[in-house]
């Protein structure tokens, strides 16, 4: 996995102790995993699950993943969390099993624990959230993801 910094990306924020996460990302031998170890071990254990759902998702769920210090979205994810929260960092991952960019918003845990919402959430399994956001439009989110992957944005 090579990861591409996009502007606003914060790829040195990505590491360090971190609190208890998605499942199979707890510890590697009797250590605490760093948030970019869980984010690694989440897309090389979920990759292909995560990307069927985001291309499958026309409603308005925002699937959100628990890194440890992070709640990270991948594509349509990330665009409707990236509108949410402006501020967020965002990341071009380059996947060996993937042939496309796949596009990659991330927020602290502290932000998100803090923004009132106006949206519901609610638990999704062990590491995993959705947030209700609202329905976007497939040419802005193209045009979105192509400026990102230009760094345009």
């Amino acid at each position: 996995m090579t990861l591409t910094a996009g502007s606003g990306t914060d790829t040195a924020g990505l590491s360090g102790d971190m609190r208890r996460g998605p499942e199979n990302c707890e510890t590697m031998a009797g250590e605490t995993l760093s948030s970019w170890q869980r984010l690694k071990a989440l897309l090389e254990n979920h990759q292909n699950d995560i990307l069927e759902r985001e291309s499958s998702c026309s409603g308005n769920s925002i699937y959100l993943y628990d890194t440890g210090e992070y709640w990270v979205a991948f594509e349509r994810s990330a665009f409707r969390l990236r509108q949410i929260f402006p501020d967020s960092d965002i990341a071009v991952l380059h996947l060996k099993t993937y042939s496309c960019p796949v596009v990659m918003v991330s927020v602290s845990g502290r932000e998100f624990t803090e923004y009132p919402g106006r949206y519901a959430l609610r638990p999704s399994g062990a590491g995993r959230m959705v947030l209700s956001g609202g329905i976007i439009s497939q040419a802005r989110y193209a045009r979105w993801h192509r400026d990102i992957e230009e760094g345009t944005i």
